[in-house]
């Protein structure tokens, strides 16, 4: 048997295919004795690959989690020390305290009173002074010149933080649903992207810390684990991710990570940025968000 369609059964299954290219493989699968004896033999192999990829998520899991208990261990024993520490000093702190003032006692000391001497004032004189009576000319009162104003252009208060609320949510395109992708392996690229359609975004953030380095650079993972980050509150790494699946050629999501990137910028008050992609998006109108964009441009 011969391996030449490996590469288009793997992008049929991983749903990488385009829309004609999936149908044309569908119905190719029902006449293509050859293709079906491939098709099935890479879904045994997935199969095998996908038992022993729960097994290591397992393993994995299980240790992540003692981990966890020996980390939340050791800081319970770094409080009572600390607490310990505490009561000690101050336990010290009176000791020294009591110690010092016994120390300080004494019989008083005399003190001669020189300055009451030395610095008594001398006597007055009883001879009192005639009034001045002379009338003596009073200056007009100078006028005193404010500076004039400076007319301070205000600019418009763009309410971000209201904006971005209003326009945010999870991205939901159809194509992300595992379950149009063919059968599905419960690896930790399958996990991460199952609990993400069902929105369990905490959950995918922890299958996606499982998933291999060079597996983590494919778009769409990037694309929705950038999602993940902005439910977070993360929108300074959300927008770094929007932007690199923008800028990657092969990106299915380029256009939504553009629209996504806009929301990002206008979070973190870079207006300017974020109305400059957002004019870009509501002048194409092939982009997908171009309408909402344009409806945000004019709330800015």
């Amino acid at each position: 048997m011969t391996h030449k369609n490996d590469d288009l059964i793997f992008q049929y299954i991983n749903g990488e295919l385009n829309p004609v290219e999936h149908e044309t493989f569908k119905e190719r699968l029902l006449t293509d004795i050859e293709l079906q004896d491939e098709y099935n033999a890479c879904l045994q192999v997935m199969d095998l690959l996908n038992q022993a990829g729960r097994n290591e998520l397992k393993t994995k899991l299980a240790q992540a989690g003692k981990r966890q208990d020996d980390r939340r261990k050791l800081q319970k024993r770094l409080t009572y020390f600390g607490i310990a520490a505490v009561m000690l000093a101050l336990v010290s702190f009176t000791i020294w305290k009591f110690i010092g003032k016994t120390e300080s006692v004494g019989p008083p000391s005399e003190v001669i009173q020189r300055d009451t001497i030395i610095n008594t004032p001398p006597p007055q004189d009883t001879v009192r002074k005639k009034p001045d009576t002379t009338v003596r000319a009073v200056p007009p009162p100078m006028a005193v010149v404010k500076p004039a104003k400076k007319s301070v252009k205000k600019e418009k208060q763009v309410k971000t933080d209201e904006l971005f609320a209003m326009h945010f949510a999870p991205s939901r395109e159809l194509s992300l649903n595992p379950g149009l992708r063919g059968p599905s392996t419960m690896d930790p690229v399958a996990a991460f992207m199952q609990a993400y359609w069902d929105k369990d975004y905490k959950g995918a953030v922890e299958y996606y810390e499982l998933i291999p380095d060079d597996i983590k650079q494919n778009s769409t993972i990037k694309f929705e684990y950038a999602n993940c980050m902005a439910l977070q509150g993360q929108y300074k790494k959300a927008e770094m991710l929007f932007r690199e699946v923008k800028e990657d050629e092969k990106s299915r999501y380029a256009s939504q990570a553009t629209y996504y990137q806009a929301l990002m910028l206008l979070k973190l008050k870079r207006v300017n940025e974020a109305r400059n992609i957002l004019k870009q998006i509501s002048a194409d109108e092939i982009n997908p968000y171009h309408q909402e964009a344009a409806k945000l441009m004019s709330e800015l």
